[in-house]
């Protein structure tokens, strides 16, 4: 088991998940294998009915494998829910942050939930400042989120996953 919370590895080793479709048993992820090393940054792509939000949500344990594993640092994601919640940082299709506000507002808002409640005001702004510089929106931080391109909106939605800075 990986001790150091920052610096995670995904493995799923053989993971099937099949679902009771009447009568039958539909296939939904069959003997995926992969590892994904810490810090390594993914993307999940393929066409509607793949599999892919099947997949994401076993890695992240809201779905149980029929067969096969799934481990994050050593642990079982169902099991060690608790131990690993905000260790892994997950962006979904739909953009998570509000159309309606300037991107740094946002971003902060999502900072407010994020980091410890005794963060200290300048703490606080160089975790902003550090998102906003990880994900390349310094141009856009003013912009309100709804005017932004699509790839800006979604480096937005991942700044505000990283405030916790998973592994």
């Amino acid at each position: 088991m990986n001790n150091n919370m920052h610096g995670l590895s995904i493995v799923a080793q053989g993971l099937s998940v099949s679902v009771k479709n009447g009568d039958r048993k539909k296939q939904l992820l069959d003997g995926i294998t992969f590892t994904i090393d810490p810090g390594e940054f993914i993307c999940v792509l393929g066409p509607s009915g793949a599999g892919k939000t099947t997949l994401v949500r076993s890695l992240l344990g809201f779905i149980p494998p029929t067969t096969g594993t799934v481990s994050i640092g050593g642990l079982n994601p169902i099991r060690d829910a608790g131990i690993l919640r905000g260790q892994v940082g997950y962006v979904s299709q739909q953009d998570v942050i509000s159309a309606s506000l300037p991107c740094e507002r946002a971003i902060h808002y999502a900072a407010k939930i994020r980091l410890p409640t005794d963060t200290s005001a300048g703490d606080f702004q160089q975790a902003i400042d550090r998102v906003v510089h990880d994900v390349n929106i310094e141009h856009v931080r003013h912009t309100q989120v709804g005017t932004m391109s699509g790839g800006e909106m979604k480096r937005g939605s991942l700044a505000v996953e990283l405030h916790s800075q998973p592994g």
